[in-house]
């Protein structure tokens, strides 16, 4: 078996050591990276959801509704560097209350 650490050369123990940290801190970026683009993809999808229902909703002239929901979510969205926050939750809660309402009016027609 080889082993780095039962090599006679020091300079080979310092090279494998400083290879361990380098992958080290790759997988560290890979992983970094790919949760950013998780983030990315919910923040994106959530977004398109919300935009498409106040659409829909203002075209059915419907603006006090799509109005109360954007003042809602401006009320209820921490603005922070920290963390994500809960977008997705509000923006997603939004869009499923101007859809049903839309869904109502279209039955009541």
């Amino acid at each position: 078996m080889y082993c780095a650490a039962t090599q006679p050369n020091k300079s080979s123990r310092i090279y494998f050591g400083l290879g361990a940290f380098a992958w080290a801190c790759l997988m560290f970026l890979v992983t970094s990276w790919v949760q950013n683009l998780k983030y990315n993809m919910w923040y994106s999808s959530s977004a398109s959801k919300m935009i498409s229902a106040f659409i829909e909703a203002l075209e059915c002239g419907r603006t006090q509704d799509v109005l109360r929901e954007a003042k809602k979510l401006k009320e209820e969205l921490p603005v922070t560097y920290e963390y994500r926050g809960n977008f997705k939750e509000l923006a997603a809660r939004a869009s499923d209350t101007l859809r049903n309402q839309n869904h109502k009016t279209e039955k009541e027609k």
